[in-house]
């Protein structure tokens, strides 16, 4: 490969093709990334609500077996 073409290589049609479609893929990822990101958060946090509900259900089950007096 010579001095010239190397120096060219990214000033091709192509080159700036390929520019312009990382460029206008880039958009979508992002938008995919933050909703995947919040999907993931958003479901953490109710699968951790169901837990602690289902074992305050339970502790409260237990505690109703030996009244206080």
């Amino acid at each position: 490969m010579h001095a010239q073409e190397v120096v060219r290589a990214p000033f091709t049609r192509r080159a700036w093709a390929e520019a312009a479609y990382c460029l206008a893929a880039l958009v979508p990822a992002l938008a995919g990334g933050v909703a995947l990101t919040v999907l993931l958060a958003l479901g953490a946090g109710l699968t951790l609500s169901l837990v602690l509900a289902v074992v305050g259900v339970l502790l409260l089950l237990a505690g109703c077996g030996s009244p206080a007096r």
